[in-house]
């Protein structure tokens, strides 16, 4: 995998990426030795990325939220 850095931070596609691939059954220790991020690291990222399905089938994250919430 591609580190998907930019400066000292990963960008937020690549942290898509890596929270797509726990979403399809990766686990973290598996995630965090390929890429050298710490599970603490991975598991923000899933809390901050993965999807929260709503009744109407639609979902969001909670980044989505945040961001909606603030405009």
């Amino acid at each position: 995998m591609g580190s998907g850095k930019t400066g000292n931070k990963f960008n937020n596609e690549f942290r898509q990426m890596i929270v797509e691939l726990y979403q399809t059954g990766t686990p973290v220790k598996n995630l965090s030795s390929e890429d050298g991020l710490s599970e603490t690291t991975l598991y923000k990222w899933i809390k901050k990325f993965n999807p929260i399905p709503l009744e109407d089938g639609k979902s969001f994250t909670p980044e989505e939220y945040l961001n909606h919430a603030l405009h």
